[in-house]
């Protein structure tokens, strides 16, 4: 029998506690971290809009051990496990689904990066999909 439960969407939150955010040109903006454990499959699903242009973005999973010291800013203790590299990089106005298999590491946080010419009202908006 399959005791799993999901997959479980919540919003990706933001400073705020809002649930999108305006990656304005190459600017790197942190998500609120999100506890990994128990989870056994897990998707990030999200869309990148722009009203004056074509927004352009690499998004990168960050893990650490610990809880962040100053949530939504750069962090010493979260960086991109080894070998996982850029989670997804997405140019155009549109939606992204990706999945991701986070390392044996407690927290995660998402770093979204505005890339190339992305226009300063880019809005980033997503959702982690996690099954339990």
């Amino acid at each position: 029998m399959n005791n799993k439960l999901g997959p479980i969407p919540s919003s990706v939150m933001f400073d705020g506690d809002v649930n999108n955010i305006t990656i304005s040109g190459t600017t790197a903006y942190y998500s609120k971290h999100f506890d990994l454990f128990r989870g056994s499959d897990f998707a990030l699903s999200y869309d990148i809009s722009s009203s004056t242009g074509t927004g352009e973005v690499k998004v990168e999973l960050e893990q650490s051990h610990y809880e962040p010291d100053v949530p939504y800013a750069a962090d010493a203790n979260y960086k991109v496990p080894e070998g996982m590299g850029t989670l997804d990089s997405a140019t155009g106005n549109s939606d992204y689904y990706v999945p991701f298999e986070p390392a044996a590491i407690r927290y995660g946080r998402l770093k979204i990066t505005g890339q190339g010419s992305n226009p300063n009202d880019t809005v980033f908006k997503g959702k982690w999909n996690i099954v339990y």
